[in-house]
């Protein structure tokens, strides 16, 4: 634990010193449904989380993620899971906000299932006082276990800019 959380610094340490523009903190919450492949099953999802990301440029990002999810449905037991993963994001058009990144989901009631999932997002990202940015996405994440599941949420965030330098 101590040695991964040292690799973590460091590694921190040397993105912020490869003149990175600034460090984005965006907590976020999101709604929305969860399907199996081959089921008529849905489930309801929610997701409770946040970001840390590094701002490259004012368009480019990347960075961790961390999130609790929570799939239920009124004939079965809930689905639980805690996921945490590496992401990218670009802004085009000043506006138009993309994201694509992976994450482990580590499921709270099964200890065997802990499945792979492929993250994206397409929303609006509008700036405001300088270091606010309010995201609203639409965010589709593939899970890939025994039975293959696609979760698809409506996001909201709300980030905060921390800028590093001088601004051009």
């Amino acid at each position: 634990m101590q040695r991964k959380l040292i690799i973590g610094l460091f590694l921190l340490t040397l993105s912020l010193s490869m003149s990175a523009a600034g460090l984005i903190i965006r907590p976020e919450v999101g709604i929305g449904g969860t399907s199996f492949f081959n089921s008529h099953t849905n489930y309801l999802t929610q997701s409770y989380g946040g970001k840390v990301l590094m701002a490259i440029t004012e368009q480019q990002r990347f960075g961790i993620k961390a999130d609790y999810i929570t799939m239920t449905h009124s004939n079965f037991q809930p689905y639980n899971y805690v996921g945490v993963g590496i992401l990218l994001e670009q802004v085009l058009f000043k506006y138009f906000h993309m994201g694509i990144g992976t994450v482990g989901y580590v499921n709270l009631n099964h200890k065997s299932n802990n499945p792979f999932v492929l993250h994206t997002q397409l929303g609006f990202e509008y700036p405001f006082a300088n270091h606010f940015m309010v995201v609203a996405a639409y965010r589709a994440d593939f899970i890939f276990t025994e039975h293959f599941r696609l979760s698809n949420m409506f996001s909201l965030g709300v980030g905060y800019r921390i800028d590093f330098g001088k601004k051009k």
